[in-house]
């Protein structure tokens, strides 16, 4: 008897899960795949466009190579020959602090030459070895960074970063959820630097590293040429400006009607956003549809700002800076020097910069027009780059609900929706507000999902 695997969402999740359940049931005549897709292109948020000879991303920017999951895929489709790694000037990373740009310290030693944080803040870092380990699940990051490190590496360097990957509030987001790995270092060893100690005394040296680092890579051709690749190799199983109706059960499995036929699906699998998933569940099951309704997600917009290179001789080296966010003008999360941090990013007279705008404390920006947002992205380069040249293009990406937020009440809503999920065993989630938002969180969970299925 055929069975009919059916995915609804053409984001990294779902082509991602496409690609793994091809290579384990390709050959099989019994089992028909099939990937619906409502927007005209393939991809979700990741999105790549040549403007003026720069590559301008409209959502992630790269990946960590510390995964095998998406690198996996890369290989799979032949793509190993296009992955390129950040340049070494785009290891220097700012933060704003009164009106300027600080660099990060790259290390111990630098931290004594990094203005934001007073000596004695420096010296309590150091105090991390002693503080004993936390006991609350649900701990923010901001409450994880002041026990373990001081209010103001808090502060100063751990608040950007949470805006920096997840455009939220570090006093909102839970560290078990958003970085489970510094989660579980804490209670395996009690403290980070004895964990760091632990990791160099077992490599028999200086070389130990703790494993959640990795170099930051893309593609020659932007991240759009991954999922492009993906639905070039599988456009014969996927239904491009086929948006999803509904959804009905029906024998044991679920009937999915689109504008253009009715599919039956043996094995169910959603993998859009919160959201979406909510309203598509709303017949199957109203409770599971009201959870996934009430998960939380940021706006962000990205605006793209191509400069004449001899207009930004203000411009410093490195991958960009983020805003903390007490040190907020407006609404700017942070800037990357696009043109810096990949080779072959921008024409060689041009400069790129990419700026993120909104996140958890501007939820407003999702309103605004896009001369608004142009004029708040010139401004931040203004100000922090003294760059008051008119950009020679602009392209903008707006994600009016962009980033999931891993927040408490986002961990008990995690624990219904997994409750009402067990009663449907042929009825699916795979998208990025369930086991991490990253490209490899989303490769590596569209796998497992894959790996899971016994048919």
């Amino acid at each position: 008897m055929t069975k009919q695997i059916l995915i609804i969402g053409g984001g990294l999740s779902g082509l991602s899960l496409l690609h793994h359940f091809y290579r384990r049931f390709g050959n099989r005549e019994d089992i028909k795949l099939r990937l619906l897709e409502r927007e005209s292109h393939p991809g979700g948020d990741i999105s790549t466009r040549e403007v003026d000879g720069c590559l301008f991303e409209g959502g992630p920017n790269g990946f960590l190579n510390n995964r095998e999951s998406l690198l996996q895929i890369i290989d799979d489709l032949k793509l190993k020959d296009q992955v390129i790694e950040a340049s070494p000037q785009a290891a220097r990373r700012y933060i704003v602090y009164k009106n300027a740009l600080h660099c990060l310290p790259s290390g111990p030693r630098g931290l004594f030459g990094f203005a934001p944080l007073p000596l004695m803040s420096k010296l309590r870092i150091f105090a991390e070895y002693f503080v004993p380990k936390g006991g609350d699940p649900d701990e923010t990051v901001a409450e994880f960074g002041r026990r373990r490190f001081g209010r103001n590496f808090a502060r100063y360097l751990l608040d950007p970063m949470v805006s920096g990957v997840f455009a939220g509030r570090s006093d909102e987001l839970v560290l078990r959820e958003c970085f489970p790995r510094i989660h579980e270092l804490e209670q395996e060893h009690g403290s980070l630097i004895h964990a760091l100690l632990t990791a160099r005394k077992a490599s028999g040296g200086m070389s130990g590293r703790i494993s959640f680092g990795g170099k930051l890579c893309s593609l020659k051709k932007g991240m759009g040429q991954l999922t492009g690749r993906l639905y070039e190799k599988y456009k014969d199983l996927i239904g491009l400006a086929e948006p999803v109706l509904g959804i009905e059960p029906s024998g044991g499995g679920y009937v999915v009607p689109t504008g253009r036929m009715k599919y039956y699906a043996d094995e169910l699998y959603i993998c859009t956003p919160a959201k979406e998933a909510a309203r598509l569940l709303k017949g199957v099951d109203n409770g599971l549809a009201e959870n996934l309704e009430r998960i939380e997600y940021v706006p962000v917009c990205v605006a793209g700002l191509v400069y004449n290179k001899e207009k930004t001789p203000d411009i410093p080296q490195g991958f960009g800076f983020l805003v903390p966010s007490d040190q907020q003008q407006g609404p700017v999360l942070g800037v990357l020097f696009s043109d810096q941090i990949f080779p072959g990013r921008c024409h060689p007279d041009k400069r790129l910069c990419r700026i993120m705008i909104g996140g958890g404390r501007h939820r407003e920006v999702a309103e605004w027009n896009d001369e608004k947002i142009i004029d708040t992205a010139r401004q931040a380069v203004k100000i922090f780059c003294k760059v008051d040249a008119v950009p020679a293009r602009v392209v903008l990406k707006v994600h009016r609900k962009g980033i999931p937020q891993y927040t408490r009440r986002y961990s008990g809503l995690k624990k219904h929706i997994e409750r009402h999920l067990a009663e449907h065993p042929h009825l699916h989630l795979n998208s990025n507000y369930i086991g991490g938002i990253s490209m490899n969180d989303c490769a590596a969970n569209s796998r497992s999902a894959a790996e899971k299925l016994d048919i």
